[in-house]
């Protein structure tokens, strides 16, 4: 059963082998999915996590990150300050930009040089899927893969 939703939104209930699941999404007129899309398939639970960017997620291997995962955003951080913070469907279906991530961690908007990726930061490993680029103008040597959770147990101590 699927039901259409505001905005181009759309939630599905569908089978699965433990049952009856949903799934919500935005899709797009070539058969993917943009911003994000929440599921409950797959989980022996039946929780649904948040899949961020399905259709445009890039690869971290395509930057060059030995991580089996994909990057869904962007926070460009100059002179110690955040000046642009966006996701690739934001970029993409609001902004009409170009976003591109060479092997050596370069994002390129609108072949533009924004910098190299520094981190790769997961906001909640169980429940949305899809890391976090925060991109400085130098290369790192080893680009940082950090968790939420982590940091925060680093700072509470």
């Amino acid at each position: 059963m699927k039901i259409e939703l505001r905005g181009g939104w759309e939630a599905e209930i569908v089978e699965s082998d433990g049952g009856n699941d949903i799934v919500i999404s935005n899709p797009t007129s070539d058969g993917g999915k943009k911003f994000f899309e929440i599921t409950s398939v797959g989980d022996p639970y039946g929780a649904p996590r948040v899949i961020q960017e399905p259709a445009l997620g890039i690869p971290a291997r395509d930057a060059g990150i030995e991580l089996d995962a994909n990057i869904v955003g962007f926070i460009i951080v100059q002179d110690g300050k955040v000046v642009e913070r966006a996701s690739l469907s934001n970029l993409t279906y609001m902004k009409d930009s170009k976003v591109e991530v060479n092997l050596a961690g370069e994002l390129m908007i609108n072949d533009e040089p924004k910098g190299f990726i520094q981190m790769l930061l997961a906001p909640d490993k169980n429940r949305l899927i899809g890391y976090v680029g925060y991109v400085g103008p130098n290369k790192p040597e080893v680009v940082a893969i950090e968790e939420m959770e982590t940091i925060a147990l680093r700072l509470l101590g």
